[in-house]
């Protein structure tokens, strides 16, 4: 046998060898899952409160009222609330004989909102209704929650695949060495302002493949069971990172739907093209019952 034919064949051993960690799906694995699954619905039930999604201009009115031009849809709250103003400051206007509470103040007359560093104000409530004035891709909004939403009682659950070693892969990550900044789709229908950190790269059925990473491991994937066994706007994974560039676990199991697949008033982020991978990844979460 020639000596490139030899090498050949070693090429594809090292290749088959990389492509998945092997990882048993043993009682430890399977609780570590479980226990994930958990921690996550936990955060992102809260999605479920939300009730409203505004974008200021000017003036505003908000209540319960259709008159105002903000028309919360919660109950056992009054026809106004009061007025949002937007010019050279943010203002808020509780109406005569309504106060907001904050965590630490309360809110009885016209009050100046500060922004903090992430483009958001402090958070007012009125009995099970709050709100808190969001930025996104440079633009102002008021958030609506309501505690009491009959969505929450509604929700009937989130779905998984069973997990599955097939999409457990041994990955490379690699720091960019300046931030990538790039414009991704978003739900608001407008194209949003993100950054990725590094990328990874794993092989697949001996196709090399990579992944844009943003902060903290954050990664947005699309794939072949994307709008139709999955969420058609993607699924996030966090990606346990090194500290330098490195070996990374690819472990599909651990992706779930954005809260934007089951709230509308949410805005969730969508996977960049290059972050749409050209097979089904038939693990984690699933919008389909099974």
């Amino acid at each position: 046998m020639k000596l490139k034919h030899l090498s050949l064949i070693a090429f594809i051993i090292i290749l088959s060898c990389q492509e998945k960690q092997n990882i048993k799906l043993d009682e430890t694995y399977l609780k570590d899952l479980k226990d994930y699954k958990e921690k996550i619905a936990k955060g992102r039930v809260k999605y479920l409160q939300l009730t409203g999604l505004f974008k200021l201009d000017s003036l505003q009115t908000f209540g319960k009222s259709k008159s105002n031009d903000f028309v919360f849809d919660i109950v056992d709250i009054p026809e106004q609330l009061g007025t949002i103003t937007y010019k050279d400051s943010l203002n808020i206007s509780p109406k005569a004989n309504i106060i907001f509470t904050s965590k630490n103040d309360t809110i009885s007359k016209s009050q100046t909102l500060s922004i903090d560093e992430n483009g958001n104000s402090i958070r007012m409530h009125y009995k099970h209704a709050n709100w808190q004035i969001i930025t996104r891709s440079g633009s102002k909004y008021l958030r609506v929650w309501d505690e009491k939403n009959p969505a929450i009682s509604a929700f009937k659950g989130f779905n998984y695949y069973d997990a599955n070693p097939e999409m457990i892969f041994e990955g490379d990550f690699t720091y960019y060495g300046t931030k990538k900044e790039a414009y991704v789709k978003s739900q608001l229908g407008v194209n949003a302002n993100t950054h990725f950190i590094g990328k990874v790269t794993f092989t697949h059925n001996g196709e090399i493949h990579s992944l844009d990473v943003g902060s903290d491991g954050f990664t947005m994937v699309g794939d072949l069971t994307t709008g139709n066994d999955t969420y058609g706007g993607g699924r996030y994974v966090y990606l346990d990172l090194p500290e330098t560039n490195g070996k990374v676990t690819v472990d599909f199991n651990y992706l779930y739907n954005p809260p934007c697949s089951y709230n509308s008033y949410t805005t969730c982020l969508y996977p960049p093209r290059q972050n749409h991978l050209p097979f089904e990844i038939l693990a984690g979460e699933t919008i389909k019952k099974r």
